[in-house]
């Protein structure tokens, strides 16, 4: 009889445990199953969120090229004043030459020279008339370039002219090397970290370089520390007008004689 109780308690523990198994493999499959929908579900709210994001860029993109056409438009209509304005100031005689890049300048100094003209008196113009702004003619180019230049004192930086005409690559094929005039480091003694300095001053091209004093560029290397003060930049303002001017012949045969920014013994 103990015997057959002990039996039928260790079946009951048996399914007791067995049924505990099953309710937990179903409800780890519920749970399961209720991540993926909430996961499916997530995703798509992700999904929705990226398209509202995309339809609000499409939307600005748009509104930017409306403003992009209108634009466009005032800007047509402005250069077609511009021009009536122009070709008004030539038949009235007011405009005798202009540049493109100087069009509105030239307007409007024009436009200030006439009504200085109407408010002075006949006398008055007939004694000393108005100097109308524009370029000499030639014969009177001729006459001044006959004149002695004015003389320049010392400690003065001389701004070197532009010359005619700029032909790099005559540059190219004379110095042997691609030539652009921002590149200070064609210049016999400048390497890519002085240039950075110098650019830093306020020295982007050859002109720049040619119209500084040398004294400027000595504290430049001073400030820089030890190991820049041992170039001598008394030189780089010459090389550059040699540049800024086109003679790459001059240049090249400086350089011959240079070492390092210095006259080599």
């Amino acid at each position: 009889m103990p015997y057959t109780i002990m039996k039928g308690l260790l079946w009951f523990a048996l399914a007791l445990l067995l049924g505990g198994v099953v309710a937990w493999l179903l409800a780890s499959l519920r749970y399961r199953r209720l991540r993926s929908v909430q996961s499916r579900s997530e995703s798509g709210q992700d999904d929705r969120d990226e398209l509202a994001r995309l339809r609000g860029r499409v939307a600005n993109l748009e509104s930017a090229v409306a403003d992009r056409d209108r634009l466009r438009d005032e800007l047509a209509r402005s250069q077609a004043e511009l021009e009536g304005a122009r070709n008004s100031l030539r038949r009235a005689g007011l405009l005798v030459e202009e540049s493109a890049s100087d069009a509105p300048e030239a307007v409007l100094g024009l436009g200030e020279l006439a009504a200085d003209e109407m408010l002075q008196p006949d006398a008055s113009r007939d004694e000393a008339p108005p100097a109308v702004i524009a370029d000499e003619p030639s014969a009177t180019r001729g006459e001044s370039s006959n004149q002695e230049e004015p003389q320049v004192g010392e400690g003065e930086v001389v701004a070197t002219p532009a010359p005619a005409e700029f032909d790099l690559q005559a540059g190219e094929v004379v110095l042997g090397r691609t030539l652009s005039p921002d590149d200070l480091k064609v210049i016999e003694g400048i390497g890519p970290k002085i240039e950075a300095l110098c650019n830093g001053i306020g020295v982007l091209s050859w002109s720049d370089l040619a119209n500084i004093e040398v004294s400027l560029l000595k504290t430049m290397l001073n400030d820089a520390g030890s190991r820049f003060q041992i170039h001598d930049p008394s030189t780089w303002p010459q090389q550059g007008a040699l540049l800024a001017q086109g003679r790459w012949e001059d240049f090249a045969a400086l350089s011959d004689e240079l070492k390092g920014g210095r006259a080599s013994s």
